[in-house]
């Protein structure tokens, strides 16, 4: 029997804020996606992919696309094992992945700043806990504050003033990574 491979297995862990009101009830979530393949480095479309949380035991599980891509979304952070299993293969297990609040935002941020050559003086990144951030433009000052506690209500709040507040400024001249009309209250 073929063994099965996971290939990418955690490609890219998302934890991150509400990007919609519709989303605001998982504050703090984390995907786990990858694409599955044979030891010949053939997609396994149809395999079964399972995340289980060794904090609660609790499992959600996905089945691969066509191209054996999946995505397991709105996972709470924390340490998960991820197994494969597809007919005619043995099961594929990857154990202790941990999901942190950030992980795909921080990289990308990184991979923004190293493209642009800006250098990183510190950082906070990689945690359980979500931050909020404050940028000032004109002085390049960056206030982070860990939010320990803080309940899916206030998120979503925030959220759908952000949003609001987005939706009133118009858009114009050249692309601003950050907008002092934006600027948090």
């Amino acid at each position: 029997m073929k063994r099965l491979q996971l290939f990418s297995i955690v490609t890219f862990l998302c934890c991150c804020l509400p990007l919609s009101v519709a989303n605001a009830q998982s504050a703090s979530s984390a995907q786990i996606s990858g694409t599955v393949v044979d030891p010949q480095g053939a997609v396994v479309p149809g395999a079964k992919v399972t995340a289980t949380n060794q904090g609660t035991g609790i499992g959600r599980s996905v089945t691969t696309t066509s191209t054996g891509n999946y995505v397991i979304p709105n996972l709470t952070p924390g340490t998960y094992d991820v197994k494969a299993e597809s007919k005619g293969f043995s099961q594929g297990l990857s154990k202790d992945l941990k999901l942190n609040v950030g992980d795909q935002n921080g990289e990308f941020v990184l991979d923004f700043l190293r493209e642009e050559r800006i250098p990183v003086v510190a950082r906070d990144l990689y945690d359980v806990w979500p931050r909020k951030v404050y940028f000032f433009p004109r002085t390049g000052k960056v206030l982070v504050k860990k939010l320990r506690s803080l309940s899916n209500d206030t998120v979503g709040q925030r959220e759908h003033s952000y949003l609001e507040r987005i939706n009133q400024v118009t858009a114009s001249g050249d692309f601003e990574l950050f907008s002092e009309a934006l600027a948090p209250i």
